[in-house]
């Protein structure tokens, strides 16, 4: 039987008339897997200039640029030591090329040129983290992607390096005062914007950051780091009678709501963060690179998000406090209601332990603030002053950099106002409970003499 004979499936053209060479094999060179490089340089098998946060490869194809946070290398069994690469500041040319056209508008060329960029990047990176959130490279993607936090950031640094300078520099505060300006200015128009997680993440962040920005930026002159109590002339306006009247004769305005709120800016700027959280509540998931200060704002009770309306915790002076019917005003009658919910977040809040991890918690304090409690501080009510000097106070006992100033001058302010108004020299049980209320307020501040 004759085999079957199959024909091939693909035939081969030569066209070349010579016969094939063999490539010759060379030996590639001894080199090392870069191990320090980002995850998309690393996968794309590339070499990466290792810049950070973003390498220029990454920059330039728009892709996140995301390292790991350390390697360890191996060592040999002499050593028990590992290194590690530590995270550095952004580029200065990167930051520039986002925030100068900005810088331009805001400031002029001329300063726009002369700010300190390059020793403010150093600076915030060299922090570590900020609000309890390290600076990782996840978060300056985040805010080279929105100016407006990159701005913030940058005004903090200005502000902290500010009171380090050397009296007479002014190139720091020409900085934060600039940088905050593009913050404003990038800020204001994003929060009309559709909201997505980067978006939600990024105006939650500054919001936060230009919180301690506004509570940390007090004028030179405002300042008094004396101690005991300082003088009635560093009180905010608030808290003055002749800065309203000088105010009114200035301007020819009879309102008496005129000036009222001058020096409690920051406060009503925090306030301002309780919408905001609300309104960026869909995007409040595991997904969020805010999720390590959430977590950081209660603790596994949540004793810090729940109502406090029963005061549970507070001594029996506090609760005598809000169920006093004294009132400074009769426009201060009625709002009662609005003192029991901050009065228990502070009685829960004085228990804590004054370390930066607990500082979170301190500030919701504010988040339990409604707009009558202001109104309240406008009309000088006494249970309202108090409450705020002793948080301020707890706020102080945290050290930190930001707080000092303005702890000192308001609470020393507050404290005069309310021993000006005779509160320890009433008579019968609220002298006692006014006494006993003082002798706490002391006591809170007595922890920044150490």
């Amino acid at each position: 039987m004759q085999a079957k004979t199959t024909s091939p499936k693909f035939l081969v053209l030569m066209v070349s008339g010579s016969s094939p060479k063999v490539k010759e094999y060379k030996r590639r060179r001894h080199h090392t897997k870069d191990r320090l490089g980002c995850l998309f340089c690393r996968q794309k098998r590339v070499k990466c200039d290792r810049g950070k946060p973003v390498c220029a490869r990454c920059g330039r194809s728009g892709v996140a640029c995301r390292y790991e946070t350390s390697y360890s290398a191996p060592v040999s069994s002499s050593s028990s030591q590992s290194l590690s690469t530590p995270l550095s500041a952004l580029p200065t040319v990167l930051v520039n090329s986002i925030l100068q056209p900005r810088l331009l508008h805001t400031a002029g060329p001329n300063a726009a040129r002369q700010l300190p960029i390059q020793a403010l990047l150093h600076h915030a990176a060299a922090q570590g983290d900020i609000l309890g959130m390290p600076l990782t490279p996840p978060f300056w993607d985040l805010a080279c992607r929105h100016p407006h936090l990159l701005a913030t950031v940058l005004a903090l640094a200005a502000c902290r390096l500010r009171g380090l300078a050397p009296h007479g520099d002014r190139s720091y505060s020409v900085a934060e005062c600039a940088l905050k300006a593009v913050a404003l200015g990038d800020f204001q128009p994003a929060l009309a914007e559709p909201l997505t997680q980067s978006k939600s993440d990024a105006l939650l962040f500054t919001s936060m950051l230009l919180n301690n920005l506004a509570f940390a930026s007090l004028a030179d002159d405002d300042k008094n780091d004396g101690y005991p109590w300082c003088g009635v002339s560093f009180a905010p306006s608030f808290l003055d009678d002749t800065s309203r009247q000088s105010s009114d004769s200035i301007t020819g305005c009879t309102n008496p709501h005129t000036n009222r709120s001058h020096g409690l800016e920051w406060l009503a700027l925090g306030m301002g963060l309780k919408p905001l959280l609300m309104a960026t509540q869909a995007f409040r998931g595991a997904y969020s690179a805010l999720t390590p200060i959430f977590a950081a704002s209660d603790d596994e009770s949540e004793t810090f998000s729940r109502s406090h309306e029963d005061l549970e915790g507070a001594p029996a002076h506090w609760v005598r406090l809000v169920s006093s019917t004294r009132t400074s005003s009769v426009a201060s009658a009625g709002k009662e209601w609005c003192l029991r919910e901050p009065l228990g977040t502070l009685a829960a809040a004085r228990a804590l332990t004054p370390a930066p991890e607990n500082g979170l918690k301190y500030s919701q304090f504010v988040g339990k603030l409604e707009p009558a409690f202001m109104e309240l501080l406008c009309d000088r009510d006494e249970r309202a002053m108090w409450m705020l000097g002793y948080w301020l106070g707890l706020i102080g006992r945290l050290g930190a950099w930001w707080s000092g100033g303005r702890v000192r001058r308001d609470g020393a302010a507050i404290r005069l106002c309310l021993l000006a108004k005779g509160v320890c020299e009433r008579q019968g049980e609220e002298g006692e409970m006014w006494r006993r209320l003082m002798q706490d307020y002391d006591c809170v501040y007595s922890t920044m003499l150490a």
